[in-house]
This record gives C-alpha cells, structure tokens and sequence, in this order.
C-alpha cells in the first residue's frame, strides 16, 4: 500500500487542466492487472487542453490531434487543436493495488469541474468484499448507483461533490460466469444421461420380461413398466381387458413371477414384481 499511496500522492497532485472544464466524465473497465480508461472532458469554451497520465499510461488515444511529453514521473497530453469535448482513452495499472483483497483508488481532490460522474467496472466475476448486510462498506463514497451486467458489477457516482476520493474493496476470485456455465453444461450432460439411461433400462427390462409372454399377458406388463403401480380396476380400463380375463391373465403373469397383486379391501394393486 505503501508504494501505491506514493504514487497517487506525485500523480494527482499534478493533474491540472488549461482550460476550465464543465463537466468530467470517467469510466474504468478493471481487469484482472489493469484498467481501460476513459476520460471526457466539456469545456467551457473551445480552448487547447492538457491532462497529466500516470507514467504507465499505454494505448493512449485522444479524439483531438496530441502529443504526449514523457516527464518520467507522468505523462503529459497535450492537444495541438482548440476544443470544447476532449476524450482521452488509456490503459493503466496505478489505480489498482493487489494485495490479499483487490483495491481501487481514485483521487478526484484536485480535478475543477462543476459535474463529476464516474463509472466503474470491476472485472468479470468479481465480486465486493463485503456484502450490504456487512457494518463495513466495499464501495467509499457510498452511491445507489450498483448493478450488474451479467458479467460485471456496475457502480456509478452521479455528480460526485469535489475534494472526492473513490475507495472499492473487492475480490477479482475466480470467473463466475464460466464456472456457472460449466455447471449447467455438466449438469444438462448429467441429466440427458440419467434420462437415456432410464430410457434404456426400461427398454432393457421390457424386452426381458415380454419375452415368451401371450399377446394379453404382454400388453398388461408394457402398462405395468411404463405406469407403474396400479389398481385392479385402472389396469382394466386402460387394458380394455374384461374383469373376468383380466383376473386370469394377472394369476397367470403373478405365477411366473412377473407382477405382484398387493391387496386392499375388495381389490388389488397390482406392479411389477421388484
């Protein structure tokens, strides 16, 4: 932290901006190592414009024509036209700080702007330190502005007050949304093979127990396998076996084994012998 605290100290007491600014608009993308960063700046009138970088600064692109000036402690971007919206883009890994929890900084004290917004997006799976039932905060100033994409945690600060510093505590962890379609892979391979499996068991089990039966006896066991257990009276009707055959057919299917009648009162119900 220590290192981290240096280097916000040197960078953000340099930031300073030629021309008045209207408003401020940041977001940063967070991956695991680094942030993309975008920057917009309204001017109060058309105007040249410079904005200092962190000395990491990589990628960097501007709307306007530019130079940066390498100043071995920052970066300096200076536009070479007159302007009234700048939007500057970079990479940079200042604002993040990686120790046993993942840390984003971000010192607005020293930006002049009469609004402020900021968006930020922490990496794919990430998820907050702690949680909104937790005494302690993982997102300093607190703002109602947090959501999610399906991917990211979304936070946003609408015209956040001057003198503001961005504090948010979180933890990279592992990818969520890979791991959670993973599991529905797995699962849904799981459960077509367990309903394949059943299918052919089934399958297997009719086959066998069919086999060498009359067309009647054969016909009662197929209800049997795929129904279940049954009454007397619910064999028959979805048979279409007369009461009188239907007694005979399940003694003779009861003596070979294949079903068992389990008495109730007047009647029976009748399955496949387990």
């Amino acid at each position: 932290m220590k290192r981290l605290f240096i280097a916000l100290i040197t960078f953000f007491i340099l930031i300073q901006a030629a021309s008045a600014i209207e408003s401020y608009q940041a977001e940063y993308i967070l991956e695991k190592n680094y942030a993309s960063v975008n920057l917009g700046f309204e001017l109060a009138e058309k105007d040249y414009f410079e904005w200092n970088l962190p000395d990491d600064a990589n990628e960097i692109s501007a709307n306007v024509k530019y130079e940066v000036i390498d100043l071995k402690s920052y970066k300096k971007l200076q536009t070479k036209d007159k302007a009234s919206w700048i939007n500057i883009k970079y990479r940079t890994s200042t604002v993040i700080e990686r120790t046993k929890n993942d840390f984003f900084i971000l010192d607005l004290s020293d930006i002049d702007a009469k609004i402020m917004d900021v968006k930020l997006k922490l990496p794919e799976g990430a998820f907050l330190e702690y949680d909104s039932s937790s005494k302690k905060n993982s997102i300093i100033p607190k703002t109602q502005f947090v959501g999610i994409d399906g991917k990211r945690i979304i936070i946003e600060w609408k015209d956040i007050s001057k003198n503001a510093a961005i504090l948010v505590i979180y933890n990279a962890g592992m990818n969520y949304a890979i791991l959670i379609y993973s599991f529905i892979a797995i699962a849904s391979a799981i459960a077509i093979a367990f309903i394949l499996g059943i299918k052919l068991k089934k399958k297997i089990v009719k086959n066998d127990l069919t086999k060498n039966l009359f067309e009647e006896e054969k016909q009662i066991t197929e209800i049997l396998i795929k129904c279940g257990e049954m009454w007397q009276k619910q064999l028959e009707i979805k048979s279409g076996i007369s009461k009188v055959k239907l007694s005979r057919k399940l003694r003779a299917l009861e003596q070979k084994g294949i079903i068992e009648k389990i008495p109730y009162g007047n009647t029976n119900k009748i399955r496949i012998k387990g």
